[in-house]
């Protein structure tokens, strides 16, 4: 029941985006006259340069800056925090919904390539509603195989799929919330189960690692990542 299928195209088939970041050191920037602007005059004088400098060295001053670059630094950094396999405590602020209320029967098992089990799969009842575990935007509604599925992108590079549906009951681009209908149990598996498989940025994650979270420091800037 893996979520990915070889040769096939669209919003349900599995990316894996080359994600490779390299740090720009700072370079001055150069006026016309070739020096850097750090070697020039600013045209104030010279006691007044002097207590920029000294303000711009305070404690205080370098505080607020450091709080200004984390807080960027969290905001660039949590879709790979996800797709690299953070600490489930670390990812405690997406709070996703399971679809169905059944239990888990079959667990998440990655595989390399197109091997192995990309989700995880719910016991549902036969024509049991399948609920979106989140607000979002319905890119893709239709077949994939012999699989009737539903993907809703939940911002942030959030996406989450519902596989194995008897039927379905949203149409792309469909805006749903939290607990919106998007389907029935019941596809072509010959029992009541649902596929739902996770991607932050086009990487396959488990499930569990953002399901029915909480929100706690210092992991808060997490609610970036998704809508409710």
């Amino acid at each position: 029941m893996a979520a990915p299928f070889p040769g096939i195209s669209g919003a349900d088939a599995p990316t894996r985006p080359s994600r490779d970041l390299k740090e720009v050191p700072d370079r001055p920037t150069f006026r016309p006259g070739g020096a850097p602007d750090h070697a020039r005059g600013s045209g104030r004088p010279p006691g007044a340069q002097a207590g920029a400098r000294r303000e711009a060295g305070s404690p205080a001053v370098n505080a607020f800056r450091l709080s200004i670059v984390s807080v960027a630094a969290v905001s660039l950094l949590v879709p790979a925090a996800l797709a690299r396999g953070a600490s489930a405590e670390g990812l405690s602020c997406v709070g996703l919904s399971p679809p169905v209320d059944g239990v888990i029967i079959v667990p998440f098992d990655p595989g390399p390539g197109y091997e192995g089990h990309w989700g995880v799969d719910y016991q549902g009842d036969r024509d049991g509603l399948v609920q979106a575990a989140a607000g979002g935007t319905v890119i893709f509604s239709g077949r994939v195989v012999q699989n009737q599925a539903v993907t809703i992108d939940h911002g942030g590079g959030l996406w989450t799929s519902y596989s194995y549906l008897g039927h379905i009951t949203v149409l792309t681009g469909e805006d749903v919330e939290r607990g919106t209908v998007v389907g029935t149990v019941g596809g072509d598996t010959g029992h009541g189960d649902v596929h739902l498989s996770v991607r932050v940025d086009g990487e396959y994650i488990d499930p569990l690692r953002v399901m029915g979270c909480q929100a706690r420091a210092p992991s808060a800037g997490l609610r970036l990542v998704g809508r409710s």
